[in-house]
């Protein structure tokens, strides 16, 4: 009962709000000022209904759009994939994007760009519908939606052949129109192998990259900085788009180049002609265990000058003279890993070949080489090796 009470005194009286709402209205007429407003609607000293919202709309969008972006995780921290169910933790920072933008219309701005800043793409019929958003004649704000797209990634996202037409298309309308953008991610779906392998299933490698680099050539040439794509086709016809593609990487940062050996060891590989890419600074390779073309092809004919961070997982130890040679001298961050790990002249020989090395991450034993790490410029060493805690532990 007394909490019916307390209930009851709390909440405002249809006549206040009557009044509240009568002072609110000529205030914005400007026949009351503030202070009358306030010693009219206020006589008991309780904050109007609303206020707080109101000092949050005085916020400017440049400072609600930097605390939004503090409710977000980093995107690598999250998996995307529909493998992942409903409940996902990537779900639910998309449903805080999206309750951020619905909370109220000072909420808008800044929370379409937090909202658009970051689209993935994992089901067919969702780039189509991103399309249509995009399109100016079936949105009004479609040009300023675009503006705000900076990061696209397709996650195992599955065309059907039959739609693979409409579905290219579609993805030339939206790397045309989001001229800001900044990151392209293409991540096929793990289980497939080839069209011989998935009846009516489309190429998705071939919707983007074939002929000459395919969609991404337009997104590049206007500055796309950072690219993540997995490699895993049944036709030389695409690494051969794929290396055409970089002609228009001029811009290009990071590249984040994974191959997988599910065809690649029956393809007859030629030498790529040479290209030169003057911006990228990081290159990160997931390839074979042994006899990788793809990385054979990549240090010979690649010129990077800028190159100051080399990720090379998978492939054998030791690392290839020429390509530690050919940019060991920039480099500051190493970490090759492969499955044996390796020798200690390997690792010397590296060092010797890095003098600005600041980083190295190797698979070894760290009681054995640590103490003959003798580059003076290394301030970290990380070890991938099991069988080193025993010697953290003693």
């Amino acid at each position: 009962m007394l909490e019916n009470q307390s209930l009851d005194h709390e909440a405002p009286s249809p006549d206040a709000v009557i009044a509240e709402e009568m002072a609110r209205a000529m205030r914005r007429q400007g026949l009351l000022d503030d202070t009358t407003a306030e010693h009219h609607n206020n006589e008991d000293n309780r904050p109007l209904v609303g206020e707080q919202t109101s000092y949050m709309a005085k916020l400017p969008p440049e400072i609600l759009l930097y605390m939004f972006r503090f409710t977000l995780e980093p995107t690598h921290q999250y998996d995307p994939s529909i493998i992942q169910g409903p409940r996902n933790p990537w779900l639910d920072g998309l449903r805080t994007r999206k309750a951020l933008m619905l909370t109220c219309k000072a909420f808008v701005g800044p929370g379409s760009a937090v909202l658009y800043e970051d689209i993935v793409l994992r089901r067919m019929g969702q780039i189509p519908a991103l399309a249509r958003t995009l399109d100016p004649a079936h949105t009004p704000s479609a040009e300023n939606i675009a503006q705000l797209v900076r990061s696209i990634r397709i996650d195992s996202c599955v065309v059907w052949a039959p739609f693979a037409d409409v579905i290219r298309e579609n993805l030339r309308s939206i790397l045309e129109r989001c001229a800001a953008l900044k990151v392209f991610s293409l991540s096929p779906h793990w289980n497939y192998r080839s069209p011989a392998d998935n009846v009516g299933i489309a190429d998705i490698w071939q919707l983007c990259l074939v002929p000459d680099g395919g969609l991404l050539r337009l997104p590049l040439a206007r500055g796309l900085s950072t690219l993540d794509i997995l490699l895993d086709p049944c036709y030389m016809s695409v690494f051969q788009a794929f290396h055409a593609l970089m002609a228009s990487a001029a811009r290009l940062t990071k590249l984040k180049l994974r191959v997988t050996d599910t065809h690649l060891r029956g393809l007859t590989f030629d030498y790529w002609p040479e290209r030169r890419l003057d911006s990228l600074q990081d290159l990160q390779y997931y390839g074979l265990p042994t006899g990788d073309p793809v990385l054979h092809n990549i240090y010979r004919s690649w010129e990077m000058p800028r190159l100051t961070a080399l990720t090379v997982v998978g492939c054998a130890i030791p690392p290839s003279t020429t390509l530690i040679r050919k940019h060991g001298a920039r480099l500051t961050y190493l970490h090759w890993y492969s499955a044996s790990p390796a020798e200690d002249e390997d690792v010397t020989s590296v060092l010797s070949s890095c003098p600005h090395l600041e980083h190295l991450v190797v698979h070894h034993h760290v009681q054995d080489l640590l103490p003959k790490l003798t580059c003076p410029s290394l301030r970290f060493a990380d070890f991938w090796s099991p069988s080193a805690w025993p010697s953290f532990r003693e």
